[in-house]
């Protein structure tokens, strides 16, 4: 009886670990996503528009490098324990300090921007806004 119970007990917990690693949540807003030339998660609002988020994680940015277009909303991702922001090298944007938390932004012309985190300098990155 006890190595019925205990075979169940590992069935039902794989199952379980199974349904919940499968990626069919619900009550997500996307409603679709894609990956840029760059290697940035674009999601799509339901509305249409792009959404292209940068993370920073293990005090890197991921993607370093991304491509979006003039106007596009831009979503900061902190993963890290830590306190990082995204700040254009030359000012045009910068978003929250944040930990642990997300912030959005847009850039407003098109171009070429270096950003850094304000609070580690080391991380770095570049955003390319074409125009629309």
């Amino acid at each position: 009886m006890r190595k019925t119970f205990s075979l169940f007990a590992a069935l039902m917990v794989s199952g379980a670990l199974a349904a919940g690693c499968s990626g069919s949540g619900s009550g997500s807003a996307k409603s679709g996503t894609g990956t840029s030339s760059k290697g940035a998660t674009t999601t799509t609002k339901p509305n249409g528009a792009p959404v292209t988020t940068i993370s920073a994680q293990g005090f890197k940015f991921m993607p370093a490098n991304a491509n979006v277009v003039v106007g596009q909303e831009i979503t900061f991702d902190n993963q890290d324990n830590a306190r990082h922001s995204i700040t254009a090298d030359d000012g045009s944007f910068q978003t929250e300090t944040v930990k642990k938390a997300k912030s959005t932004f847009t850039v407003t012309k098109a171009g070429s921007y270096p950003f850094h985190c304000s609070v580690h300098s080391y991380m770095t990155g570049t955003i390319t806004a074409a125009a629309k």
